[in-house]
C-alpha cells in the first residue's frame, strides 16, 4: 500500500499527497498507503527522515488512503495491534476531506487515461484527483501507476 496524503494542508494548495506536501512549502507532499504503512513499522526510517526534513506540519493525508488503511487492519484479522499503530499515527496527521474541485479532476483524469489506454484503479485515481485539486505532490512507493497522471508530482519516500 502507499502512503498518498502524508503532509498538511490546512486548506492550502500545494500540499503534497499521499503524503501530500503543500505547494507554498517546497518538498511537500502526499503519502499514500505503502508510505504509512512503513512509517508505522519504521517509525525512524527513512519516511520519518524526510518528513522531518519537510516539518510535519506540511504532511496530511486524504480520507481515502484512511479508508485503504482501516481496510488493511480489517482485512488482516482486525489485529488490535495493527489498529492501535494505526489510530496513534493518524491521530497526528490532518485527514483532508475530499471536495470539489477534485470531483472535475477524477471525471478529466479518467476520461484521459482511459483514451490512452492506461487507466489506474479507482482509489488510486480518486487520490490522484484529490492531490491535483488541491496542487500537491503525491509521495508514494507505486510511483509507476501515479507518474501517468499528467501534472501531478510523485515522489517515492522509499527509494
Amino acid at each position: 500500500m502507499s502512503l498518498a496524503y502524508a503532509w498538511r494542508v490546512r486548506h492550502n494548495r500545494g500540499a503534497t499527497c499521499e503524503t501530500i506536501q503543500k505547494r507554498a512549502e517546497p518538498g511537500g507532499s502526499n503519502s499514500y498507503t505503502n508510505i504509512i504503512s512503513d512509517l508505522i513499522r519504521n517509525p525512524k526510517g527513512g519516511v520519518a527522515k524526510h518528513i522531518a526534513r519537510v516539518r510535519e506540519n506540511n504532511v496530511c493525508t486524504s480520507i481515502i488512503v484512511v479508508a485503504e488503511l482501516r481496510y488493511g487492519c480489517c482485512a488482516k484479522g482486525g489485529s488490535k495491534r495493527l489498529l492501535e499503530a494505526v489510530e496513534r499515527l493518524l491521530g497526528e496527521l490532518d485527514v483532508l476531506s475530499l471536495e470539489a474541485p477534485a470531483d472535475a479532476e477524477y471525471g478529466r483524469i479518467r476520461a484521459e487515461l482511459e483514451r490512452k489506454g492506461s487507466p489506474i484503479r479507482g482509489n488510486d485515481l480518486l487520490i490522484a484527483a484529490h492531490a491535483l485539486s488541491i496542487e500537491a505532490t503525491m509521495v508514494t512507493a507505486n510511483v509507476a501507476e501515479f507518474a501517468r497522471v499528467d501534472g501531478l508530482n510523485v515522489q517515492n519516500w522509499l527509494s
